[in-house]
């Protein structure tokens, strides 16, 4: 589900702003009655839930379908506000870099990005907004990880006989769903968001991603190959996934 505005109405349509509930959480929602033919229901990372109806569908079904759709409604309403707050890239906040959170503190008296007494110091231009300093940190992120990535490659390789000897081609490019993937053509792809995670996280997707080099599916034989090279995977995939890891 991706995140944005709700568009402007369709002529012809109808927007009501309504209410249901399931158990003891109250379930904010708009209905679009619009000339379409599915409904739809789609939750936001904003917790804005939007349904989408056929005009020629009587609204006592609509209301039907709601109903039975409520235990997922919530279920993904708690999943939502369990992430962290989507950052506003003020001074004042924290961010992650190799696992440690910093304080971020903008300055607005010229550019760059630099770790500097313990706090992450982003200098913007003076009129710049938030959505510069979040670019600039972007830009900071991928040129670390343009650093650390092959550097851990290394130290992964000469650790693990297992990958030792496996010839890829590195790429960093910004993902929305993944850490990294791995291609039959031997290309690694990591996404550089990953350097807010601690290196043995960082260290955990590059080998299940070399591991990749040798089964490209998630198959039995994969997750042997898993045990061999970092019996200890699971573990630091678990941490990885409770980090508070910030989208940018």
């Amino acid at each position: 589900m991706r995140g944005g505005s709700i568009p402007l109405l369709k002529r012809g349509s109808e927007a009501l702003q309504l209410v249901t509930t399931w158990g003891d959480r109250e379930i904010n929602y708009t209905l679009f009655r619009e000339p379409r033919r599915d409904l739809t229901i789609t939750i936001y990372p904003d917790r804005r839930v939007v349904v989408r109806a056929p005009v020629a569908r009587p609204l006592e079904s609509v209301f039907e379908y709601i109903a039975g759709k409520r235990p997922w409604i919530a279920k993904k309403l708690g999943e939502f506000e369990k992430l962290p707050a989507p950052p506003r890239f003020e001074t004042g906040e924290s961010h992650l870099y190799l696992g440690h959170q910093y304080p971020l503190h903008v300055e607005r008296t010229g550019r760059g990005v630099a770790l500097e007494s313990d706090r992450l110091l982003v200098r913007v231009r003076p009129a710049a907004g938030s959505r510069a300093v979040r670019l600039a940190l972007r830009r900071w992120y991928a040129d670390r990880a343009a650093t650390v990535f092959p550097d851990r490659i290394d130290q992964v390789r000469r650790g693990i006989p297992l990958v030792a000897n496996l010839d890829h081609q590195l790429r960093i490019r910004l993902m929305t769903r993944r850490w990294g993937s791995c291609t039959s053509r031997r290309v690694v792809t990591l996404n550089p968001l990953l350097v807010q995670a601690p290196l043995p996280c960082v260290d955990y997707v590059i080998v299940h991603e070399l591991v990749h080099l040798l089964e490209l599916s998630h198959n039995a034989r994969f997750y042997r190959l898993m045990d061999q090279a970092l019996p200890d995977w699971r573990e630091r995939r678990a941490e990885l996934t409770r980090m508070p890891i910030r989208p940018m």
